[in-house]
């Protein structure tokens, strides 16, 4: 099947290849074609002309780099009146003093220390060999690094020394870095204006706007209190031998058998056993109040006096309504007592004397209330109404009743209907 394209040129609306390059036809396109093509080769001149000026930069920059380098190398550090010229040649011919080395290095240092990698930075870095240390210039690194905010910088620059002198010093004294000292309090502060300058051996802080001076520090340094020799402790006492009591010495002293348990006197276990067999005292009022920690250790007394464990199954029957024990009806005055049910305390537990009184009053209620044994049974008709719900499935209610009254008799009386 042949597809006709339905694009247009977007230059003379005519049809055009749905895949054509700009979006224009083939006769377009061939009248566009050579100004894009200037076009793009314009672009590719432009970077090529960018690259080269870029690549000339660079060639000029690295050649003024190497000419000022050599020239740094072959320039030599001499003032303008040439007052080191006759320095340099005695240190180079070894006709220098070795007596004159510190004046040398102090007049090097006012004039100028010589640049990094020339000549005279050699031979005035050659007057330190053999050279014997200056406590005092070790003493000033040493107070400037560690009891002063003054940078490294500053305090090379001020005494005319560099970072090996000054690594030096803190390795001889076993100074550790200011950043690892914590906390670093200082007793000398350099404020921001000002500079570290020597005069007279004496440190000062000089401001570079009103040139006054003032002190490094303005005390001398206190020297570290001595240490206090250690006494010798005195002799400790020899122990004197305590006798250990065995472990069932230990366990009756405390009242506890092997396992851990209080020990009970039979007249506390028969307390117990009486006040389990109440009802009304918690367990865990027995427990508590006696020391007993677990029921293994409570069932264990009960099973040595022959006493079951409480259960729901075993609660003995409670009277109620107008029945006896004798399961007759009786006849009593006034309305059925109500009974209200309660828990007792351990403390609230009635006493034997009061339970007597009370066993006795209702066997002699029970013996007045008796039926006698002469007296002839009767059968009395008793007639009583109840309620009760019950589920009844039907297609409408009419169906419903109908069934129930079939099931339970027509004088059934209907208090209530709910749909579920």
């Amino acid at each position: 099947m042949v597809t006709t394209s339905h694009a247009k040129c977007r230059q003379c609306g005519q049809a055009r290849h749905k895949i054509a390059r700009f979006n224009i036809c083939q006769g377009c396109w061939e009248e566009t074609k050579p100004s894009i093509r200037a076009y793009w080769r314009g672009i590719k001149e432009r970077r090529a002309l960018r690259r080269a000026v870029d690549t000339h930069v660079r060639e000029q920059q690295e050649l003024r780099s190497r000419e000022e380098l050599q020239m740094a190398m072959t320039k030599p550090s001499v003032s303008k009146n040439g007052k080191l010229a006759g320095l340099w040649d005695a240190i180079r011919e070894g006709k220098l003093p070795a007596d004159q080395r510190e004046t040398a290095i102090a007049r090097i240092r006012t004039e100028g220390v010589p640049a990094f990698g020339s000549e005279e930075r050699g031979l005035y870095m050659s007057l330190f060999r053999g050279r014997e240390r200056n406590e005092w210039q070790d003493n000033m690194i040493a107070r400037l690094y560690s009891d002063s905010d003054v940078p490294v910088s500053e305090i090379m620059r001020g005494l005319s020394v560099d970072a090996n002198e000054v690594q030096t010093v803190r390795k001889r004294r076993h100074l550790g870095t200011r950043e690892d000292t914590k906390p670093f309090r200082p007793s000398a502060h350099m404020l921001e204006n000002e500079e570290l300058v020597i005069d007279s051996g004496q440190l000062l802080f000089r401001d570079g706007v009103t040139g006054l001076l003032r002190p490094v520090w303005t005390e001398d340094p206190k020297p570290p209190e001595p240490e206090p020799e250690p006494q010798p402790a005195p002799p400790a006492p020899e122990p004197v031998p305590v006798p250990v009591a065995s472990l069932e010495e230990r366990r009756a002293a405390a009242g506890r058998t092997r396992t851990g348990r209080f020990l009970l006197t039979p007249e506390q276990e028969a307390e117990v056993v009486r006040l389990y067999q109440d009802r009304n005292v918690p367990v865990d009022e027995i427990k508590k109040a006696y020391g007993i920690a677990s029921g293994g250790h409570m069932y264990s007394i009960l099973k040595r006096h022959g006493i079951s464990p409480r259960s729901p199954y075993n609660k003995p029957p409670e009277p109620i309504g107008n029945v006896d024990m004798t399961q007759h009806l009786v006849v009593v005055a006034g309305p059925p007592p109500t009974h209200e049910p309660h828990q007792l305390n351990l403390g609230q537990a009635p006493l034997i004397e009061e339970v007597r009184g009370m066993t006795k009053a209702v066997e002699q209620i029970t013996a007045a209330l008796a039926v006698p044994a002469n007296v002839t049974e009767r059968a009395w008709a008793i007639t009583y109404v109840a309620t009760a719900t019950t589920l009844v499935n039907a297609p409408t209610l009419d169906e419903a009743v109908r069934k129930l009254r079939e099931k339970h008799g027509a004088d059934v009386d209907i208090v209530q209907i709910q749909r579920t």
